[in-house]
């Protein structure tokens, strides 16, 4: 600190030591009251030799009406993404063609497919 001969840029050091020096000290009481427990045990989805677990889920025709399904069909149908000018890449995501931006992530386009058959 005596090497900085400017005194505004010596005080500015001086609080930002401060302030490295406050924050040294509230993450070392932070830790001394820290209570983590690390579970090490083996998680049995990863164990080779258990065997495949297969979940059933619920058909959409008791959870959905008629009008959500055909919303849905409508948001991935060809007929939108003309009037909206998006695309959809084999990956599942919906992008803006004329600004090449993300309107839906990975995923929407495949996974909505799967969910209306």
């Amino acid at each position: 600190m005596e090497l900085i001969p400017d005194p505004a840029v010596h005080a500015f050091f001086g609080q930002l030591i401060a302030k490295r020096n406050r924050y040294r000290k509230e993450v070392n009481l932070l830790k001394q009251h820290a209570n983590i427990t690390i579970d090490k045990r083996p998680v049995s989805q990863f164990d080779a030799s258990t065997g495949l677990n297969v979940e059933v889920l619920p058909t959409l025709s008791g959870t959905l009406t008629e009008s959500e399904k055909k919303a849905l069909a409508y948001a991935i149908s060809n007929e939108c993404m003309e009037k909206h000018d998006w695309q959809t890449t084999q990956a599942g995501q919906v992008k803006d063609m004329e600004y090449n931006i993300e309107i839906f992530p990975r995923g929407f386009d495949t996974g909505l497919q799967k969910l209306l058959g």
